[in-house]
């Protein structure tokens, strides 16, 4: 490595193959030439470059390249939030009939993510159960156990006073269960009865009401009330 960064192709210097090569295996540090934010390493570099195998570091996450022939080994263990793979190594076998790779999973570090939207079940949802639901499935794949598992979870909703305070239980139950860290953000609202004098016109206010008194189900006559709001906002 002979310089920090770099916009060429690093592999450029490789040489073509000549008759004394025997095996040809490339390792290779950089992004492949499809990443977004404009990486230089050909996609189909071990066939370009006439390697059995190309190697690759810098990506975390275990990639196999087009060719067959290319392969970034992933990282032992997943480093956060943003990486969702199991860490392993690339075992690689050379002899004379060419070479071949195997993945062999070793990471017990397990990150994941929920975002959840819970419904009142006076709206027809599901309310806290469904959160349960979701917390059932982890850590889920892998080896990986809770003391390994971070969960970061993202509640938006709407729930009743009772169903915030289950939910309330849920997670204090789930803080105590043994993940190795457990963030919550909960942007909940609480379903009840609508505020209607937020409707400043009286003729509004008389409307929202009647759809309030009807006998729709909950759900139909708050989202009826929304859209009443909403016309109101616009020709206001």
């Amino acid at each position: 490595l002979l310089q920090h960064a770099g916009v060429s192709d690093p592999t450029a210097w490789i040489p073509p193959r000549s008759e004394a090569d025997g095996l040809r295996v490339g390792l290779i540090h950089g992004a492949l030439d499809r990443a977004e934010w404009g990486g230089h390493v050909p996609e189909r570099v071990a066939e370009e470059r006439d390697l059995e195998l190309a190697l690759l570091g810098d990506w975390h996450k275990p990639i196999d390249g087009p060719d067959g022939r290319t392969f970034y080994a992933g990282s032992l263990e997943a480093g956060g939030f943003d990486e969702s793979h199991q860490g392993q190594v690339l075992l690689a076998t050379v002899g004379e009939d060419g070479a071949g790779v195997e993945r062999v999973p070793v990471g017990r570090l397990a990150w994941r993510r929920i975002e959840l939207e819970l419904t009142a079940a006076e709206l027809g949802g599901a309310g806290p159960s469904a959160l349960e639901s979701a917390l059932s499935e982890f850590p889920g794949e892998g080896p990986a156990e809770k003391p390994d598992t971070a969960v970061r979870l993202h509640l938006s909703g709407d729930l009743s006073p009772e169903e915030l305070d289950r939910l309330d239980d849920i997670l204090a139950v789930v803080r105590e269960s043994g993940f190795a860290e457990f963030d919550v953000v909960a942007e909940i609202s609480p379903v009840g009865e609508p505020d209607l004098d937020a409707f400043e016109d009286g003729a509004l206010r008389e409307v929202a009401k009647r759809l309030w008194e009807s006998e729709e189900p909950p759900e139909v006559r708050r989202r009826a009330l929304t859209m009443l709001a909403s016309v109101a906002e616009e020709v206001r």
